[in-house]
């Protein structure tokens, strides 16, 4: 068993890294829930089957009315999904309505194109009339109505990303400041590590970021180790009927195509850099109010050491500080203080007094999560496309071509120093928030975040 386990967790880890091969991130659908109407021609001999050469396991169970007619056919699979045919036609024919529910199974890291959604239904539609005696008549994509669909970004990375900067890029896409968090139990993590985020907009939307990595540990896919040389997250779009015809145009099947996915994908980033523009000023204006509530409680003396212990003995209990991280003390108006002389002084104060305290690792305003979120934000902006197939079959060697992944190395206490430097003196009155992101934005060298790693 032990030695089973060992070949089953060397495979999957081999699939998580020849699914990177190309690039460290790649947009697909994860989940798919669709309805059409077909017909049975033939259900004779209903049974539970099992194909295990094609890796198909079928759970067939079937209900009946009261006259002996057939109500409904449902069919499990964890390869596959769920298929319910339901039969409530007076004509006594075997015309029903469909419900399918696609999903990648077993490891779940690859994604799903939606040029491969109609393949992966026709064959699913065909190994069950191979192999279960019920002759289905396939729809066309015309006839396909989407229920549902999971719109899923999935990418590597070297380092585990720091808790407040998953929270910081969740809230960007999603606008929820208090998202609902979770762990998968059982693996060997920090105790204190939500691996799930997660904001609910309303019934119909959702947006799940979680750590991919962790879920496979648990589901026994992967070693329970707490090092795999890389980490892999998710980011999901989960989209119910009432809201995909707002976000997506159509819930016909055939209306909806990879640029339709990509051009989504797109929109939610460009708002994602919007969002994070207002978060940083919205921290902007906490961090002066709070500053000048201390600067009155305790004067000129006292005021700056109270305000750095108010703000993160709630930050360590919410996991995010008002002041998102160190520049925010660049963009502080100090409306409190009248000298434009001890502004430009009180402001560098604060940041010295946080590369002071930075040399703790936990310190939460060194971790520059604004930098991090936008470097996440610009690499999946650069590497979206879904057209490309995710193949488990690497096209070379794979000890020759190596995994690519982001990584998010700390930023050094004299590269902080130098950007502040360089934000502070080049400052001037009509100086915005939004032209210095839309500028960083414009400027990152993605490149220089994403390695390409050897991993035995």
């Amino acid at each position: 068993m032990i030695y089973r386990n060992s070949e089953k967790y060397t495979r999957n880890d081999q699939i998580i890294k020849q699914c990177f091969q190309e690039n460290p991130g790649f947009l697909g659908i994860d989940g798919i829930d669709i309805k059409f109407e077909t017909e049975v021609t033939n259900v004779d001999s209903i049974t539970t089957t099992t194909i295990a050469e094609n890796f198909f396991e079928l759970d067939i169970n079937s209900s009946y009315n009261k006259d002996g007619r057939i109500k409904e056919i449902e069919i499990l699979s964890p390869t596959f999904g769920k298929i319910i045919f339901s039969f409530n036609n007076p004509n006594f024919d075997m015309k029903c309505n469909c419900f399918v529910r696609l999903i990648v199974g077993d490891l779940n890291v690859k994604t799903s194109t939606m040029k491969q959604i109609m393949s992966r239904l026709k064959n699913v539609l065909t190994c069950i009339t191979l192999f279960s005696n019920i002759d289905i008549i396939h729809p066309t994509e015309e006839d396909i109505i989407i229920q549902g669909i999971e719109i899923a970004y999935t990418f590597s990375t070297l380092e585990k990303i720091s808790y407040q900067t998953r929270l910081l890029l969740l809230r960007i896409f999603s606008k929820v400041e208090q998202p609902n968090k979770s762990r998968y139990v059982g693996i060997d993590d920090d105790p204190f590590e939500h691996h799930i985020i997660s904001a609910k907009l309303g019934y119909n939307y959702s947006i799940v970021l979680y750590d991919k990595t962790a879920k496979a540990q648990s589901d026994n896919h992967l070693e329970n180790i707490k090092n795999h040389g890389y980490r892999i997250y998710r980011l999901e779009f989960v989209i119910k009927k009432g809201k995909i015809t707002e976000l997506l145009g159509s819930r016909i099947l055939s209306n909806i195509t990879d640029e339709t996915i990509k051009n989504f994908f797109k929109e939610q980033i460009n708002l994602a850099v919007n969002n994070l523009i207002l978060e940083i000023k919205k921290s902007v204006q906490l961090t002066d109010r709070t500053l000048n509530y201390y600067f009155n409680e305790f004067g000129n003396r006292y005021y700056i050491h109270r305000f750095f212990s108010g703000i993160l003995t709630p930050a360590l209990e919410k996991s995010m500080s008002i002041a998102l991280d160190e520049e925010i003390f660049c963009h502080l108006k100090l409306p409190f203080i009248k000298s434009h002389k001890n502004k430009s002084r009180i402001r560098r104060q604060l940041i010295n007094e946080c590369i002071i305290q930075s040399k703790d690792k936990k310190y939460i305003l060194s971790k520059m999560i604004t930098w991090q979120t936008l470097i996440i934000l610009k690499i999946m902006d650069q590497f979206i496309y879904c057209d490309k197939i995710q193949s488990t079959t690497p096209k070379q060697n794979f000890s020759e071509m190596g995994m690519k992944m982001i990584s998010l190395q700390p930023f050094g206490s004299k590269t902080r120093i130098a950007i502040y430097n360089d934000l502070l003196s080049s400052r001037t009155k009509s100086t915005t928030i939004e032209k210095i992101i839309l500028d960083r934005w414009k400027k990152i060298d993605y490149k220089k975040y994403i390695i390409n790693k050897f991993i035995d």
